[in-house]
């Protein structure tokens, strides 16, 4: 939740400096998502489709956003239990008079003002003077505690300076919002680490394999804000894998719909498998991928795990 959290941070800090950054509403639609806060994400998907109108990924994840809502504002409510109510009369005895309240009369001169009678909101201080109750007056030790908070004039400009943050732009010294592209580098790198993963299936002659991406989509950058760096990357992508089995060979595709900074490596997948209630084989092929515990997916992981490694050395 914290990391989604500062997602939120990061997008809203990108909008109030680029009012016009369409990839920035749709940062800030992805994080009041895995909130649960669809109307506000759908009002913010509006703004981005607006700026971008042919950004694909942005119709995507709108179309999905409205089914959410839709099915949120479909789920029945609990019936609230009716309250029962016993009344139960009990005699009424005549309390004792109460005492009159004194009221004190006041006459004080304020302004050359002379007022008299009873005041509220009216206090007498030590020296006689009389004030309402907003004024508060420090006391000699209240004012010993406090101390000197006069502004002091700076002799050697050079003492105040901001750290600067490593990796950040050298005009960038205030490390004010910052953001560097590194899609072209990510993809490459995603298509590399996740391709040719060969684990051993079964009595240890079968292997599953992965092959080639696909349809790989997104974009990652690294962001320099309030003096920290954000690591940014949201990708979705096809990877193709086969099971070979003797003489034959299965094919499947892993899709993976959500790749980002976000998810703390526990990414949302999809698993294909076209013989998968014809064969035995397509029906174990389909079980290995769609288990996140199984050898080939926890291979798959490790190799996800480095590309967040890599990203994080520059």
């Amino acid at each position: 939740m914290g990391k989604v959290n500062e997602a939120l941070e990061d997008a809203d800090a990108s909008i109030a400096l680029v009012s016009t950054y369409a990839k920035a509403f749709f940062r800030k639609a992805q994080a009041l998502v895995k909130l649960g806060r669809f109307k506000e994400a759908l009002a913010v998907l509006d703004t981005a489709k607006k700026l971008e109108p042919g950004n694909k990924s942005t119709t995507t994840l709108f179309d999905k956003v409205q089914e959410m809502a839709r099915e949120q504002t479909q789920i029945p409510t609990a019936p609230v239990p009716k309250k029962v109510v016993t009344r139960v009369e009990v005699p009424r005895t005549s309390p004792p008079s109460a005492a009159e309240p004194s009221t004190t009369s006041h006459s004080f001169t304020d302004d050359d003002v002379e007022f008299s009678g009873h005041f509220r909101g009216y206090k007498k201080l030590a020296d006689g003077r009389v004030t309402t109750f907003f004024n508060n007056e420090l006391t000699d030790e209240a004012k010993q505690l406090i101390g000197d908070i006069a502004p002091k004039r700076l002799e050697n400009p050079n003492q105040v300076q901001i750290k600067s943050v490593d990796g950040g732009s050298a005009w960038n010294q205030g490390n004010t919002f910052e953001e560097k592209d590194m899609t072209s580098w990510a993809k490459s790198k995603i298509k590399e680490v996740v391709s040719g993963v060969s684990v051993p299936f079964g009595n240890g002659q079968d292997v599953i394999t992965s092959l080639e991406v696909s349809n790989l989509e997104g974009d990652a950058s690294i962001a320099v804000v309030r003096g920290a760096k954000r690591y940014i990357f949201d990708f979705t992508f096809t990877l193709a894998c086969t099971l070979k089995q003797d003489n034959t060979s299965t094919a499947g595709e892993l899709r993976f719909l959500d790749l980002s900074s976000d998810c703390d490596g526990d990414y949302e997948v999809e698993v294909v498998v076209p013989s998968r209630y014809q064969t035995e084989s397509g029906k174990a092929l389909h079980a290995a991928l769609s288990s996140s515990s199984s050898p080939f997916r926890k291979a798959l992981a490790a190799r996800l795990a480095t590309f967040v490694q890599d990203y994080h050395t520059f």
